[in-house]
């Protein structure tokens, strides 16, 4: 062999080698960029909540081989009032201090679509998400860039550069993200609506509207008074009769999700942990109840659960049924 077949040779090897080191430095990348699970084709899926057999009164994993990442810290998800969208966060720790996209799937004619991202959360992410009970806006926590007129943003790593955004429905799609008033926006971070528009945040705090406009940011008082952290994620029923939300829950690995009723004057009853009651393994965040009142959700080491949602009902107090 020549010292110049050799060498060429040699240079063909390096090049390969390089390719298979470009490859597996980018194997992660790819695994960020999707949230499926499984390598797989997508499977067909036919029928409400995606075909997934529905629960009983122990929660399980909603549908795990679509919607799941094993190494996200945080999830979210909402459904469109007729069940046939579906969106949802996860938020992988590999991500840092950059939002991921919203994810979503649509049934048409019968059969749902694959898992695609909603245009305007590609470059800048979105947390939080929730959907409005009439389906007309879908809210979202964005550290995407303000608008001149509100001066200078705060760095990404701080907690003021996070503000609640809202698109509006635009026949079958969004239109572009909008701010929520500056005014209300101080204090807000990740909301859930009534029909009548008062929204609920981390706190327990409310903003009702009135005139058309945003009131003032009310604290909820005892029992509700409990902070950012313990009343964390709050989604409030459309008729504002019961609320559920993040809390401690001693010797467990991560939250309870706790419910509270509220009373004909206004008050409301000490929160009684459902996780305990369905007997859950471990804790969870970020509860909803699916718009036709059938499911209650939550997140769960990368995975979403679902338990019928009769136990909202039977822990209620007889009084108020």
């Amino acid at each position: 062999m020549s010292d110049e077949s050799g060498h060429k040779r040699s240079q063909e090897a390096v090049i390969k080698n390089l390719k298979i080191v470009m490859l597996v430095c980018c194997l992660p990348a790819f695994h960020i960029a999707g949230v499926m699970s499984q390598e797989k084709e997508f499977q067909i899926l036919r029928g409400p909540y995606l075909g997934q057999t529905p629960p009983g009164v122990l929660p399980e994993a909603f549908a795990p081989s679509t919607i799941s990442y094993e190494n996200a810290v945080h999830g979210s998800i909402a459904f469109s009032p007729d069940g046939k969208e579906i969106y949802w966060i996860f938020h992988p720790a590999t991500y840092g201090l950059s939002a991921p996209p919203i994810h979503f799937v649509k049934e048409v004619d019968g059969r749902w679509t694959e898992p695609a991202v909603l245009e305007f959360s590609k470059d800048h992410g979105a947390v939080n998400i929730s959907i409005s009970p009439d389906g007309t806006k879908l809210f979202f926590n964005s550290k995407r860039p303000w608008p001149e007129s509100w001066g200078r943003q705060p760095a990404l790593n701080s907690l003021e550069a996070w503000k609640t955004w809202y698109v509006e429905r635009i026949g079958s799609g969004w239109g572009e993200p909008k701010l929520l008033d500056r005014r209300t926006n101080q204090n807000l971070m990740g909301v859930s609506s009534t029909m009548d528009g008062t929204l609920y945040t981390h706190g327990i705090k409310r903003v009702r509207m009135k005139d058309g406009r945003y009131a003032e940011l009310e604290q909820l008082g005892p029992p509700l008074d409990l902070g950012r952290i313990a009343g964390g994620n709050p989604f409030i029923s459309p008729d504002e009769s019961y609320i559920l939300f993040n809390g401690k829950w001693p010797g467990k690995f991560g939250y309870g999700i706790f419910i509270s009723y509220r009373t004909q004057d206004d008050r409301w009853t000490e929160p009684v942990n459902l996780l305990e009651k369905l007997n859950a393994p471990r804790g969870g965040s970020q509860p909803i109840v699916t718009p036709d009142g059938k499911y209650l959700f939550y997140y769960s080491g990368g995975k979403f659960y679902w338990a019928d949602a009769r136990i909202i009902n039977d822990l209620k107090p007889k009084d108020f049924k």
